[in-house]
């Protein structure tokens, strides 16, 4: 029995020795790891692959568009960063919107126009704007002789100043408010 337990353990020892070594446990992986930093049991190659495999799709598809631009408009078509839109396409935009308003614009003042009743007219804005100062001028005037009434008015020369100048005073403030506004109309002579 000697004999047959020496060549087991022989058999054993020349098998290990022949056979390359076993595949390693988690415990000793994770100790490899921890020295090198590479690979170890919370890195996830799958979602690291599937990531730098979409980053590369999304940067050709990026290129090929722009290529195509390149070659329609002669240059490279740089993009908005916010919107993604080609910067042309943004300005052909832009001019559009412009000339919308200003059509826009158009239509407003000719029915603006066409509102206006016989017997007046529209004042320009040089027009609207001087006479608006001329009358604020006239006010400021006003006001000061206002104030250099006497404070006790006795005789009726005085009270009939003082009814004149309040009188004139509160045509001025509605003729200012009058043209204070955009668009005066003016009866005509």
């Amino acid at each position: 029995m000697e004999e047959i337990q020496r060549n087991f353990q022989q058999m054993q020892f020349s098998d290990a020795a022949s056979k390359r070594a076993g595949v390693p446990t988690r415990q000793e992986i994770a100790e490899r790891s921890r020295g090198s930093g590479e690979v170890g049991p919370s890195r996830n190659f799958v979602a690291e692959n599937r990531a730098a495999a979409k980053a590369l799709q999304s940067r050709t598809e990026e290129d090929a568009v722009g290529e195509r631009l390149r070659k329609i408009h002669g240059q490279k078509i740089s993009k908005d960063s916010a919107s993604g839109v080609p910067e042309y396409l943004t300005k052909i935009q832009n001019e559009l919107q412009a000339k919308k308003q200003a059509e826009f614009d158009a239509i407003a003042e000719r029915q603006a126009a066409s509102q206006i009743p016989q017997g007046f007219k529209l004042l320009s804005e040089e027009e609207r704007v001087s006479t608006l100062d001329t009358l604020e001028k006239k006010m400021v005037e006003m006001e000061k002789a206002h104030r250099d009434l006497p404070l006790k008015i006795e005789t009726e020369g005085q009270k009939l100043r003082q009814r004149e100048i309040e009188g004139k005073l509160k045509e001025l403030s509605k003729a200012i408010e009058m043209f204070k506004k955009p668009r005066v109309l003016v009866q005509m002579d």
